[in-house]
Parts: structure tokens; sequence; C-alpha cells
């Protein structure tokens, strides 16, 4: 019996009477014998211009995307058309209910505009408790609450300018500079446009 072209379950159905003496016991180690081969080849090293064509192979693929996705956008506008229509449609025969969801909208934005001029009249007052009791600078009105905070300044500071400027300068002070200046790695990545034309 050959059993190199047997599958597994076909070999463990083998009965002993067949030749097989394994009939229901574990294998704790099995030798196989594996050959590998390899067509050996020379490598030739890419050239830049084996590169290049690989790009431009990307390129082309990425054309043809743009392409497709433009089609996809085309029928996509028509869509959306076909939407905007059936919105107008809809607009006219419920006109009352969409006059009074404008009106609501105008209250609502009426109420805002008072409580910014509201929060504008507030800034003074509260700017005066705070001058006179410095501690006092939190008011609150029931769910309400107002902090005042006091003036300051904004800070901004071109630190790749000043590095691509000042060099040495950068490199001598390093270790005090350092401390204060954040830098991070960006990876390098590709900017694709489109030309129109």
């Amino acid at each position: 019996m050959n059993f190199n072209n047997m599958s597994l379950d076909d070999l463990l159905k083998v009965s002993s009477d067949s030749g097989n003496t394994m009939t229901g016991k574990l294998f704790d180690i099995a030798d196989v014998d594996v050959t590998l081969t390899k067509e050996l080849q020379e490598e030739k090293p890419e050239t830049i211009e084996d590169t290049r064509k690989k790009a431009m192979t990307k390129l082309e693929e990425y054309e043809a995307c743009e392409k497709q996705i433009s089609i996809l956008d085309g029928e996509m506008e028509l869509l959306n058309q076909q939407f905007d229509a059936m919105i107008a449609s809809i607009k006219l025969e419920h006109k009352d209910l969409i006059d009074k969801i404008n009106s609501k909208a105008e209250e609502i934005e009426a109420k805002k505009a008072e409580q910014e001029q509201i929060k504008e009249d507030l800034l003074p007052l509260q700017r005066t408790v705070f001058m006179q009791c410095p501690d006092d600078k939190t008011l609150k009105f029931n769910k309400i609450q107002s902090t005042y905070v006091a003036p300051t300044e904004k800070n901004q500071f071109d630190l790749k300018l000043f590095r691509e400027e000042q060099p040495k300068f950068w490199e001598e002070h390093l270790d005090i500079l350092g401390t204060y200046a954040k830098i991070t790695s960006v990876s390098d990545y590709i900017k694709i446009t489109i030309s129109k034309k």
C-alpha cells in the first residue's frame, strides 16, 4: 500500500491488518524529508529607469481611478438633482410647515444674538467686580456660571524661520532653547494635482 499519496484521514482509517502498526496510536516524533529547490537567477539591480517606469504605472492607475471618480461624481450629481427636485416639491406641498420652521429658526437666532449682547454688557460689570475683589472672578446664577478671564497676551514664535536664519545661535544654545522647542518629524509624502485642462 502506498502511504505517500494518502490524506491524513485515509491514513488513520488504515487497519493494522494491512500493515499499519500505528493505528490508534499518537505520534510523538515524525521524520519528514523536505527538499526545497530554488531556481537560481542572477538578479540585476533595479535601475532608476525601472523604478521610474513603476512609478509611472502607479500614476496611470491613479489616473484611471480619477476617471472613475469623475464618472461617479457625475452620477451622484444627477441623483442629488433628483433629490433636490423632490425636496422642492415637498416644500411647495408643505409651505405652511416650512414657514413655521423658518420663523422658529429666526427666533432662535434672535435669542442667541440677545445672549451675545448680554455677555458684552456683563464683561465690564464682571471686570469691575474682579478689580475690587480678585478672588471673586466667578459669578453663578442657578445653572449659569460666568468666569472673568483677565487680559493676557497671545505668544507666537516662528521656530522654523529662527532655526533657518540663526543656525549657529540655535546650535550653541540648544541646551537652553531645546527645552522650549517642540519639533516633530513629518514623513515624506507626495502631492498629486490634477490638471483641469
